[in-house]
């Protein structure tokens, strides 16, 4: 090869999303689309590896209660 670089593969996946027209004004002022709502899903993964956590904390509970 010719000194090319080989092109590294992409962390990034690209999606089609759909807002509801009463978000439009919203979502159209947001200055970087993509870190929000990264940045809102990322919240909601967390928010429900947490309710998970503490469902198998309690699980675990009542299951040493027996």
């Amino acid at each position: 090869m010719t000194g090319r670089k080989l092109a590294e593969p992409r962390k990034t996946k690209v999606y089609s999303v759909r807002f509801d027209a009463d978000l439009e004004r919203f979502i159209n002022s947001v200055p970087n689309k993509s870190e929000f709502i990264n940045f809102l899903i990322r919240k909601e993964k967390e928010r429900a590896e947490r309710v998970e956590r503490i469902k198998v904390r309690e699980w675990r509970r009542r299951k040493n209660e027996i």
